[in-house]
């Protein structure tokens, strides 16, 4: 079964609105970088990475309302987020997850 997910591509004067993301888990088998990284053992080490604002629509959510949540997203010990525009060039540097999202960011970019 999938689950639906909402996401928030805000672009603007040819940057993107990406967040900026630092995550850790107790254990790398509930872990989605370290699944997406085929890491090995036990231990997640933690993971910078950036991401487009975006996640799972709650019961009773609209997409929009879900996407409105995710640019709130709360912060703990294990968990942090920054919301920051980035040009395209930067993207790399930063990690964008997926990967495959930066050449869409770049038609989106472009056709402004």
């Amino acid at each position: 079964m999938s689950i639906p997910r909402a996401a928030a591509v805000v672009v603007d004067a040819g940057k993107v609105l990406i967040i900026k993301r630092y995550l850790r888990q107790n254990h790398a088998d509930a872990c989605v970088m370290c699944k997406a990284g085929d890491a090995t053992g036990q231990d997640c080490e933690g993971h910078h990475y950036a991401v487009i604002p975006g996640g799972h629509i709650e019961p009773g959510e609209t997409p929009d309302e879900a996407a409105l949540r995710e640019l709130a997203a709360a912060h703990s010990k294990n968990n942090s987020d920054e919301l920051v525009w980035t040009a395209l060039p930067d993207l790399d540097a930063l990690g964008i997850y997926p990967s495959d999202v930066q050449p869409n960011l770049s038609q989106l970019i472009a056709g402004e």
